[in-house]
């Protein structure tokens, strides 16, 4: 059987695109929900606001929005990671490490199909440590 330089299949790396389209197709409405959701009382997008604590009472519009905005932010990235995964696979480089070119592994794809970044890569993408 043979593999790609990621170390998958040809039909794995099959299986991850359908995966990838099915989680765009979800996702696409769903931004734009969030989106009109996120800004419905604001033209402008709050910098620095921080999440209102925790407390017994209905949220707020502006906890609600903020909180839609929060949301918004998290599955647009997502959307544009599974778009840009998307693209590289007719590229052959789905499945490879965008930072420093080894496998993603398997395991990582199949929990986040998406993912740019092997596991020590996305550590230090997070700690802000990347080249």
């Amino acid at each position: 059987m043979a593999t790609t330089i990621s170390g998958l299949t040809p039909q794995q790396v099959e299986h991850y695109r359908r995966r990838l389209k099915r989680l765009i197709a979800r996702l696409r409405p769903e931004v734009r929900h969030l989106e009109a959701e996120a800004w419905r009382g604001s033209e402008e997008p709050v910098e620095g606001a921080e999440m209102p604590g925790i407390d017994t009472d209905p949220p707020s519009q502006e906890e609600e929005e903020y909180l839609a905005r929060v949301l918004w932010q998290n599955e647009r990235e997502i959307l544009a990671q599974a778009e840009e995964a998307l693209l590289r696979i007719p590229a052959g480089t789905f499945g490879v490490c965008v930072h420093c070119g080894n496998p993603v592994g398997k395991e990582r794809l199949d929990m986040m199909p998406y993912t740019p970044y092997c596991v020590d890569c996305a550590r230090k993408a997070e700690a802000g440590q990347l080249d």
